[in-house]
């Protein structure tokens, strides 16, 4: 009689019928997180292709701007510029330079030591020649006079 009992609530109509509906939950629930799992995974894939192509751009312009870098034309590009510059850039360390004072810059393959040594040296004419130096065989100036009487 048990055995009868539990087969008619086992086999009732109700009884099927929410099995079916736990079995189906049970399906959505896996096909949802499988669903988001995999949206999480296309995420991380699109971040990663970004940042590859990203990195990708940074390499070839570095590699294009140090192919520049090396070519006539970049150089006598920083040459022109460093020509220009060079009077603000002597004064900012100190050396008084006047633009309308200095002398013509030759043109031509001149790098920037050889401009700032250029620039120097006229510097160090206009000095010398409002201050002249003398500088005496011994290397120093005439003894003065102390006054004292071994001369001391």
């Amino acid at each position: 009689m048990a055995l009868g009992a539990l087969l008619t609530h086992e086999l009732a109509p109700a009884q099927l019928r929410a099995r079916r509906e736990s079995n189906e939950r049970d399906e959505m629930e896996e096909l949802r997180f499988t669903t988001h799992i995999a949206t999480m995974r296309a995420e991380l894939e699109a971040a990663r292709t970004v940042v590859n192509m990203q990195l990708n751009a940074r390499t070839s312009a570095a590699r294009q701007i140090g192919a520049w870098y090396g070519s006539d034309a970049a150089q006598k590009a920083i040459t022109a510029t460093a020509l220009q510059n060079a009077p603000g850039l002597l004064r900012s360390i100190g050396v008084d330079v006047d633009a309308a004072d200095s002398p013509p810059i030759p043109s031509g393959d001149m790098d920037l030591e050889d401009l700032v040594t250029l620039l120097v040296e006229e510097r160090l004419k206009e000095r010398e020649a409002a201050h002249p130096v003398s500088v005496y065989e011994n290397g120093h100036e005439p003894a003065r006079p102390t006054g004292r009487p071994n001369g001391r």
